[in-house]
């Protein structure tokens, strides 16, 4: 049976866990993080990470989110991932 996490705790979780991810190609200049309920009223956690312009092409992305999911994988196993991301020009 799993827990459920009252929103705050659940997204500083999640924020604990990005932050922990080590081996990232380039670095992630921020995290936003929204958690709540997603269209079909399954548990979400939408995350944007914002790169600095130059860093965000396909590869980076792709390899970005590969250690995103697996870094997520417990903590947010119940929870439906959208995982975006921004240039830093863009916020």
């Amino acid at each position: 049976m799993a827990v459920v996490m009252e929103t705050g705790e659940f997204r500083e979780t999640i924020e604990k866990a990005l932050k922990a991810i080590k081996d990232l190609p380039v670095t992630v200049q921020r995290w936003d993080i929204e958690t709540g309920s997603d269209w079909s009223g399954d548990r979400g956690v939408w995350i944007w990470a914002i790169l600095n312009d130059a860093d965000l092409t396909a590869k980076t992305c792709a390899e970005i989110r590969t250690r995103v999911r697996r870094a997520l994988s417990k903590v947010a196993e119940e929870s439906i991932v959208y995982l975006r991301f921004r240039a830093l020009s863009e916020v």
